[in-house]
């Protein structure tokens, strides 16, 4: 058995040695000792993925190595290892040169290692603003490892222009344990780590102390961005973030007193708060003494319903996110007090109306009072049936809405017109079968340019579209059961993209043309495309025609490639159906069909193919 992995081996060795010298660039350096390829190159950002051969009794590996060459001027690095990073208990020799460096990312893989970043290895980078050490456990791994020592203390020492700090080593999951470890061996910054000007700080998914405002912290404290997310708490009833004065950005969750660890922090600094997997203490004074304007929460629990009541003291609130958290209908009572709000996102719930069906208890909750200054509304994947049982049309400044993936049955026009400043409106993957308009409308949507049907039941395109959105630039019907277009469409002159893709259409009237900048035929029933000969004058049109069911005949080979010069079919693989010798042949391409069949030519057009 041992043959065939030397053989292995050596054709991999040659196999990188002939990469490395064959294309190379003259200004890259490389050996044989340690396959490499090096671009230096003054003042640009540069990565390095330097390749050595590594082999054991039973183990063929490869490691990416750091084998650095001297460049002062070297602004970006990246080093990708498998095995010990840096080596313990010296300085990293070849970072001693790099003195200029700006970012640094490290990425690293627990695999045959007790020790990974060694004392002092980033003292020299006095210039660093940015570092990301992050781990990434290697698939299908079973081999040993030792998880109780990562990195050695101290470290870090000072830093006068770190503004982004990122260290990201995950618990390891061993079969069906998940292993809870120290990422360090003792903090690894020294007792006069110093990071003035850190305003990032990014410890997502790791263990930390019980308390972060223990000394554990001391050196970041003028951070304004944190990320707590996905890191084990080991002590959740003492946890503050107390002693951070600036805080601006916070992202937690876990199992924490939410709103104790929030109103720990002192001031009104707080503008951005983001939770993930957070389960909600029920309390009765849940308030808060912050001024957020961005709060985006996912999977929280038991559901958001407690979350929007704590929220009511947020009046300055801009952006609401409350994805997957279990919201089965809006109250009005949750909005009242959010009249600065814009941008609310509510996907991935169940919301299913706006009030009681039985007793009508509760008003529509999104309405001018209660959301006057609401821009962007996404209320994608959930169970609504009606649009008007949770809106209101007197949302005047509402420019985006998004109600895909529902259970709508029919698009009421009336339940639109009313929003006069709505530009963009998706609606598909639901199953609206008919657009209706119970009322005559007194007025349309002028600003409406693009409107997202696709994945539906329409059988045609209606021609209440047109009088209601007459500035329509973009139409997407694709994925529908559309046979038909009406000729009265034409007149939707301000029409410049429109997708049928995938549906039941023959033809389409070729006043259509006249204006579009593309659209999209393919995957139809078009078999005869003599209604394209009245294409020769559309200069700016692209067309797709691709998997379609084209009968060929001399009418319609003289038709495509008289067109040809136009460009707007230059592109496509257009094939015949049908019993014609001609079938699966690529017709707009004239000399592929002279060598696949035998034909009698009159005035150059086929006869008698076979």
């Amino acid at each position: 058995m041992v043959y065939p992995t030397l053989l292995t081996i050596f054709f991999l060795s040659a196999w990188l040695e002939s990469l490395c010298w064959g294309s190379c660039p003259s200004n890259c350096l490389c050996n044989k000792d340690a396959i490499s390829c090096k671009y230096l190159e003054k003042n640009y950002t540069t990565r390095l993925v330097n390749v050595t051969k590594e082999t054991a009794l039973n183990t063929l590996h490869l490691t990416v190595r750091a084998q650095m060459l001297t460049a002062s001027y070297q602004r970006f690095l990246v080093i990708v290892r498998q095995t010990d990073i840096l080596t313990t208990g010296r300085s990293y020799i070849e970072l001693e040169h790099f003195s200029n460096l700006e970012t640094l990312t490290i990425i690293t893989s627990r695999r045959f290692f007790i020790e990974v970043i060694g004392h002092g290895a980033f003292s020299h980078l006095r210039k660093l603003n940015r570092l990301v050490i992050r781990e990434e456990r290697p698939e299908n791994h079973y081999g040993y490892f030792d998880p109780t020592r990562i990195i050695e203390y101290p470290v870090f020492g000072h830093f006068p222009q770190l503004e982004y700090f990122n260290i990201h080593l995950p618990a390891f999951e061993y079969g069906t344990q998940t292993l809870k470890y120290q990422p360090f061996h003792r903090w690894p910054w020294g007792v006069n780590a110093s990071f003035p000007r850190l305003r990032t700080l990014d410890i997502s998914m790791n263990i930390t102390v019980s308390n972060p405002c223990d000394a554990f912290f001391k050196p970041f404290l003028n951070a304004t961005y944190l990320d707590l997310h996905q890191t084990f708490i080991s002590n959740t009833h003492n946890y503050s973030l107390g002693c951070f004065e600036h805080l601006e950005s916070l992202i937690m969750g876990k199992s924490l007193d939410v709103i104790r660890v929030l109103n720990s922090i002192p001031g009104n600094t707080l503008r951005s708060l983001h939770l993930n997997s957070v389960e909600l203490a029920d309390t009765k004074d849940c308030a808060l003494h912050h001024r957020l304007k961005t709060l985006a929460a996912f999977n929280v629990l038991p559901n958001a319903d407690m979350l929007l009541e704590c929220m009511q003291s947020q009046v300055e609130l801009e952006t609401l996110i409350l994805k997957n958290s279990n919201i089965r209908k809006l109250r009005r009572k949750d909005f009242k007090n959010f009249t600065n709000l814009k941008v609310l996102f509510l996907a991935y719930n169940s919301i299913s109306s706006g009030f009681d069906r039985e007793n009508r208890s509760e008003d529509v909750a999104l309405t001018n009072k209660t959301v006057p200054n609401l821009n962007f509304l996404d209320l994608s994947y959930n169970e609504i049936t009606s649009i008007s049982e949770l809106i209101t049309t007197d949302l005047i400044r509402l420019e985006i809405m998004n109600v895909s993936h529902n259970y709508l049955q029919a698009l009421d026009l009336n339940e639109i017109v009313g929003y006069r400043s709505l530009r963009e409106l998706f609606l598909s993957f639901n199953s609206i079968r008919s657009v209706i308009m119970k009322e005559p409308a007194l007025s349309n949507v002028p600003s409406l340019w693009r409107l997202d049907l696709g994945h539906n039941l329409l059988e045609d395109i209606p021609r209440l579209l047109n009088v209601t959105f007459p500035n329509l630039q973009r139409l997407n019907v694709e994925d529908n059961k559309i046979s038909t277009v009406s000729s009265e469409l034409v007149a939707w002159k301000n029409l410049r993209y429109l997708n049928v893709k995938n549906n039941l259409l023959t033809r389409l009237d070729p006043g259509f043309f006249d204006h579009l900048d593309f659209i999209n035929l393919a995957e139809n029933e078009i078999k005869d495309v003599s209604f394209l000969s009245y294409l020769s004058g559309a200069e700016n049109l692209r067309l797709s025609l691709r998997d379609n069911h084209i009968q060929c005949d001399c009418e319609t080979i003289a038709t495509l490639h008289a067109l040809r010069q136009f460009g707007f079919l230059q592109d496509l693989t257009l094939t015949c159906d049908g019993n014609s010798a001609l079938r699966n042949v690529n017709i707009l391409h004239y000399e592929t069909v002279i060598r696949k069949v035998s034909c009698e030519h009159h005035r150059d057009c086929f006869r008698n193919c076979e």
